[in-house]
């Protein structure tokens, strides 16, 4: 999408960030080249887990990327990100 498409995007999921994704505590936000969600505790290895949503500079879509500590997890945070994405589109 156009430069301000992609900043609009990325301005609407900021806004509408949930407190909890698949059952982790959103810690942090970040909206830098997309929008990254960074949570669960800090303290713990292996606990941090992250979501990122970010719009494509070439393609008129939304890639989503996720990391967490098992593949179950993983696929609940896409699942997440799927809907935010949805419900944007509303």
């Amino acid at each position: 999408p156009p430069r301000g498409l992609k900043e609009e995007m990325t301005k609407a999921i900021v806004k509408k960030a949930p407190k909890r994704i698949a059952g982790m505590k959103v810690r942090e936000v970040r909206a830098y080249d997309g929008v990254k969600f960074i949570l669960g505790p800090s303290c713990i290895i292996g606990g941090e887990a992250w979501l990122l949503l970010r719009p494509s500079g070439t393609e008129p879509l939304v890639r989503i990327y996720a990391e967490a500590n098992s593949p179950v997890k993983v696929r609940e945070m896409l699942k997440a990100g799927k809907q935010m994405i949805g419900r944007r589109q509303a």
